[in-house]
């Protein structure tokens, strides 16, 4: 069946190289068929996407050192509660941050 997260993606840097990214990316999506992974392409348009793309990580981290002068952001909300994440690579720096709640200080308030 698959897990579904939403995904928002946003490029930081000089217009023509996040455009090659882009292009470069969805080159990474090709199936046998040459055809781009459709719910990547919708992420890329329109920025963000609901959707089941477990290379999308791998597609980022490969390409990055390629395009240092890009700060790439990607983040996340998953199907269970509390999946929430941003993870963010400029060239071969990479870093992954997940939200967490703290717990309540108030007794009265704590479960």
């Amino acid at each position: 069946m698959g897990y579904y997260t939403s995904y928002a993606l946003s490029l930081y840097g000089n217009d023509s190289d996040c455009k090659a990214f882009e292009r470069d990316l969805l080159e990474l999506s090709k199936d046998d068929n040459g055809e781009y992974d459709f719910e990547l392409k919708e992420l890329i348009e329109m920025g963000g996407v609901y959707a089941k793309l477990y290379d999308l990580v791998a597609w980022i981290t490969d390409l990055a050192p390629k395009y240092p002068s890009i700060l790439i952001t990607l983040s996340g909300n998953g199907e269970e509660f509390g999946d929430l994440w941003e993870e963010r690579w400029k060239g071969s720096d990479h870093e992954f941050h997940e939200a967490k709640i703290p717990r309540f200080r108030n007794k009265n308030l704590q479960i």
